[in-house]
């Protein structure tokens, strides 16, 4: 089977103007240059005024028809960029690019809008701008209205539309055209919680109605629970492919920087409520290893530090550590634990070890909370410690590649042989 997008050492170069000092003597130069206007933009670059930008460089991939493939990377990488060249928008300065069957796209806010016409008029403008004949935009008009949810509005000018609103009616329009391609760019991102989770849903159901969806997008929760494959993008070049699993964990990998310790030593400025405010938050070796990096086999000590403020029963501390963007590696608290008689107002320590070889190589984080009577929480602090876990074994390569899960647990195993007796 073809493949719906076909993506082969795809590469583009913008000039731009290159950064100079603001000397007397780029003064002169500048000025030689605008002395000579026929000459002037040769001169520019002559004179070192432009410079040679890749967006993308060497780009190559397929998409499969029915898969939905996301886009990662940090902005600037080149995702918009390959967008705008698989639409067509604008073209490659090498390599090539093929999508089959009829591409819808939504790279900006109220692409293809007419911002003088109501939206009813642009619902039929933008579907023929897709490709759509009339009779099929009349047949489906009803369906697309209500799920943009903006009859309210369908015969006001768009231009007095706010961003959001922009967002509903182009993505209903897209939607449901009869469209092979859907390309899709963080424009979703506008849009409020309730319609992003319904724009999320329907993707879904193109992809399992057989559409091909590339998704750009930041939401790594998002991307994990709709495509089944990523592609990385650093620096306009492809940096991994793959299982999306296995790219975003890499991916949130990089961008993580390991967040180790925080301290608050004003009780009154600390984090936290009337009934407890935190001091320390930290996570450190438990053996003597420097703490430039993790590897598996390093013990961790995750402390809490933290003043009670109020004679009411004995709080608990609980943790919670969570692999990558959003799985819940496991939960733990630490109950009751001082001896009957302590003073419970004041400041106290919960200390919890993770021991070695417990871990995965990947980014993991901590989320605490502090909770009364083991099942009430009455403070959650915001902000999680976050840390990557090394790998030694994969470095060296014992093994081929990532091992999957959460933890990897060094478990004691039994081999022998058995005598056939047959």
């Amino acid at each position: 089977m073809s493949p719906a997008i076909h993506v082969e050492n795809l590469s583009k170069k913008y000039r731009i103007n290159a950064p100079q000092s603001a000397s007397p003597s780029w003064w002169r130069r500048l000025g030689d240059v605008a002395a000579t206007p026929i000459r002037g933009i040769r001169q520019g670059a002559a004179l070192g005024l432009v410079e040679d930008f890749w967006a993308l460089r060497d780009v190559s991939f397929s998409v499969q028809p029915g898969d939905v493939m996301a886009i990662i990377g940090q902005n600037g990488a080149g995702k918009s960029t390959l967008l705008k060249i698989l639409t067509r928008v604008t073209l490659p300065t090498a390599g090539r690019a093929v999508v089959r069957g009829n591409v819808g796209s939504m790279l900006e806010v109220g692409t293809g809008f007419n911002p003088e016409l109501s939206g009813r008029d642009n619902i039929y403008l933008n579907g023929s701008m897709l490709g759509m004949r009339r009779s099929e935009i009349k047949r489906k008009f009803d369906e697309i209205v209500a799920f943009s949810e903006m009859e309210q509005f369908l015969d006001t000018p768009v231009k007095r539309y706010s961003s959001g609103m922009k967002v509903r009616l182009g993505f209903a329009v897209a939607s449901h055209l009869d469209l092979q391609v859907m390309l899709i760019d963080e424009v979703l991102a506008v849009g409020d919680a309730t319609f992003r989770r319904k724009s999320l849903d329907k993707m879904h159901q193109l992809a399992l109605e057989g559409r091909t969806v590339l998704f750009v997008s930041h939401n790594m929760p998002a991307i994990q629970s709709m495509c089944q494959n990523a592609l990385w993008l650093e620096q306009g070049r492809v940096r991994m492919s793959g299982p999306v699993s296995d790219v975003v964990i890499e991916y949130l990998g990089s961008t993580v920087t390991d967040d180790n310790e925080r301290f608050w030593p004003d009780v009154k400025s600390a984090p936290g409520n009337e009934q407890v405010r935190l001091r320390r938050i930290a996570i450190e070796p438990a053996d003597d290893s420097r703490f430039d990096q993790i590897h598996r086999d390093t013990p961790l000590d995750i402390t809490v530090e933290y003043w009670q403020t109020s004679g009411a029963d004995m709080l608990d501390v609980t943790l919670q550590l969570i692999y990558a963007p959003n799985t819940i590696a496991f939960a733990t608290s630490a109950g009751r634990r001082l001896p009957e008689g302590t003073r419970e107002e004041g400041l106290h320590r919960a200390q919890c070890r993770i021991p070695a070889n417990l871990l995965n190589d990947g980014p993991y984080s901590v989320k605490v909370m502090i909770a009364q009577d083991r099942t009430h929480v009455i403070y959650e602090h915001s902000e999680q410690m976050s840390f990557h876990v090394h790998d030694l074994a994969v470095r060296r390569g014992a093994y081929f590649g990532k091992r999957p899960g959460v933890v990897q647990p060094q478990l004691d195993w039994n081999v022998e042989y058995l005598p056939d007796k047959r």
